[in-house]
């Protein structure tokens, strides 16, 4: 059951077995890097983006040169862009001894031996840091030996390609949604036959709309409650038929919940990626919560008022309200 959790794939050989299909992706990823081009890749969330980067890291350690030997850093906690850059010149072994005290990430990186660039697969990274990072110090990682292969959602693929960054990234890799036959060997990778037979794959498999992420919440599902497969189709269409009620704002802010497990209306990543403001974010969830869809509970960390905090309602809570 643990091969059903919906973690990202590592770049370890026990993951590699587990990794399905991106072949076309891969390899237009590969070659990109063996050019020295800088690589943007996007889509929607849960559709693998941090399991391909990593593959590329095992494929460019264990296999083909092509994909270049690429190091990784996630960069879902950095702070600023020099933050960035100091965890890129780590995973790169770019040397500090004898530079200035204080000396800035991108000094770093320009000490690499500019006869053996590099390349390295960034995941994570917020939005404001990137253009910072790539638009306003475009022309400066221009000039270290650095191939940069960085993911995005699909929502935020614009604000990555904000001038003057829209420049930087020589190449683009989209993450398609996967075909059902992929979808159905990466469940059976996953997950015996006397997990998952072939009448709950095919639930799964309808229901998961090529994406992956969704595909193993299913799973599991249906793993922890054998037989619930009508159910599960029901509450998967009463939660379809509420999101149009509501309209796309729901629909988005309940995606941006699910890819993060929980969040408040003063989450102030939650608001950048959508773009919105505090009591807007607040009136949303409170559609969802009306509907179901949400689960809230108030959580205090330190003095002050408690924060609301917001989760995806289960299915089976889903199916019964």
């Amino acid at each position: 059951m643990a091969r059903l959790s919906g973690r990202p794939l590592l770049d370890t050989a026990a993951d590699a077995a587990l990794f399905v299909d991106r072949d076309v992706e891969l390899d237009r990823l590969g070659r990109a890097v063996a050019e020295g081009l800088n690589v943007l890749t996007s889509g929607p969330r849960g559709a693998g983006k941090t399991s391909l980067l990593r593959r590329a890291v095992y494929l460019g350690r264990t296999a083909d040169e092509a994909h270049g030997p690429l190091g990784s850093v996630d960069a879902s906690a950095v702070g600023s862009a020099d933050d960035l850059l100091h965890r890129v010149a780590d995973v790169l072994g770019a040397a500090s001894a004898g530079l200035p005290a204080g000396a800035d990430g991108l000094t770093r990186l320009a000490g690499l031996d500019a006869d053996a660039r590099q390349a390295v697969a960034v995941d994570g990274l917020p939005p404001d840091i990137a253009h910072v990072a790539f638009g306003q110090l475009r022309d400066e990682l221009w000039s270290v030996p650095v191939t940069w292969v960085v993911s995005c959602s699909d929502r935020q693929e614009l604000d990555f390609l904000r001038p003057p960054a829209d420049a930087f990234f020589d190449a683009r890799v989209r993450l398609a949604p996967f075909a059902d036959g992929d979808m159905r060997e990466l469940l059976r990778r996953r997950a015996t036959p006397d997990e998952l037979d072939d009448a709950a794959l095919d639930v799964v498999v309808s229901l998961a709309q090529g994406n992956p992420r969704r595909a193993l919440d299913l799973a599991r599902h249906l793993l922890l409650a054998p037989g619930s497969a009508p159910e599960l189709r029901a509450a998967l269409v009463r939660r379809d038929e509420a999101l149009d009620r509501l309209g796309a704002p729901a629909r988005m802010l309940l995606d941006e919940l699910d890819a993060s497990g929980a969040a408040s209306a003063s989450d102030d990543a939650l608001l950048a990626r959508l773009g919105w403001t505090r009591p807007r974010a607040a009136q949303v969830f409170g559609q969802l919560e009306a509907e179901g869809l949400v689960r809230a509970a108030d959580e205090r960390n330190g003095p002050g008022r408690p924060r609301r905090i917001y989760r995806s309602a289960d299915l089976t809570g889903v199916a019964a309200s």
